[in-house]
């Protein structure tokens, strides 16, 4: 009996240390060995995502996501891109009154003060909240506990540990606020700095190329932290670009049919098969423009 426990605590030790050098050689094999950036690749990767947004226009204009078409709208002004800004401007149009009383009209519509006091805020996502508080200032809303929680660097950590965007979503937050007069501009400059060296960390570690990886990036580069993107990082965003120019949130691992196949997503394991999407393409076509701007090109 004695030997047989033995037996079965070797074998889980080996499984153990089995696992542990895969997690470091994963760790490894996504931080090394690229030193400078394919300026090449990184073009026809931005390419090929506007391609596929104009490919898929008919599908896309009935996303509602303002905070994507945002990327979207500085993606074409940063590019010169008159294609894709074409693209923003028929959504604009066509949704217009849709967000005459939307908080997001704020974005969509030149910062014109809209009246949203009439829509039911509860219906939206924690972190919305406190991008609309970011980006309106408004009074009323900053004294939501969730907003106010939103304000503690340390909210991801307490409330969603195991949410792979949450951290995203806080900086986007405080983005939003240093192009406002909401607080005091020191607190939320040295918040920003705090939190872009966290998304630098979840980086190093989170191998999984799903779309909150482009989105760690995307944000590194938006809030002009560029020093802290591993050239890696991008030749790894390059790689898990799919043939048609798009991204999924979902990394495939093992083939199991011709359109199957197994991989990780942002929470799980799955089973399906690859389809870009429009979240992560945007994100993937911003992140790229950044960058060649980061280059001067």
């Amino acid at each position: 009996m004695k030997r047989l426990i033995k037996s079965l605590l070797l074998v889980s030790l080996s499984a153990l240390i089995c696992v542990l050098l895969l997690l470091a050689f994963l760790v490894f094999n996504n931080n090394c060995c690229q030193k400078t950036i394919d300026v090449e690749a990184l073009q026809h990767s931005h390419n090929a995502s506007v391609q596929w947004l104009i490919q898929n226009e008919e599908k896309l204009i009935t996303e509602h996501n303002p905070i994507l078409w945002e990327m979207i709208a500085k993606t074409a002004e940063l590019t010169h891109n008159s294609t894709l800004q074409n693209l923003f401007s028929r959504y604009q149009r066509q949704f217009f009154s849709f967000y005459r009383t939307h908080p997001f009209g704020f974005l969509l519509n030149g910062y014109n003060k809209a009246n949203f006091l009439t829509t039911d805020l509860s219906v939206f996502p924690y972190y919305n909240l406190f991008f609309i508080y970011g980006f309106t200032c408004d009074k009323a809303l900053a004294d939501f506990d969730i907003v106010q929680a939103q304000r503690d660097i340390n909210f991801c950590s307490k409330h969603f540990s195991i949410a792979p965007a949450c951290k995203t979503h806080q900086i986007m937050g405080f983005m939003y606020l240093k192009n406002t007069t909401c607080e005091n501009p020191q607190w939320v400059a040295d918040n920003l700095e705090i939190l872009a060296n966290d998304i630098k960390g979840q980086l190093f570690y989170d191998f999984r190329l799903v779309d909150v990886y482009l989105q760690r990036v995307m944000i590194l580069y938006e809030n002009d932290n560029s020093n802290l993107v591993n050239p890696q990082w991008l030749v790894n965003i390059i790689a898990a670009q799919n043939i048609d120019g798009g991204w999924d949130d979902f990394q495939p691992i093992v083939a199991l049919s011709n359109k199957k196949y197994l991989g990780v997503g942002a929470k799980s394991i799955y089973i399906k098969t690859i389809r870009s999407t429009f979240h992560a393409t945007v994100q993937g076509a911003y992140l790229t423009a950044l960058a060649l701007k980061d280059l001067d090109l």
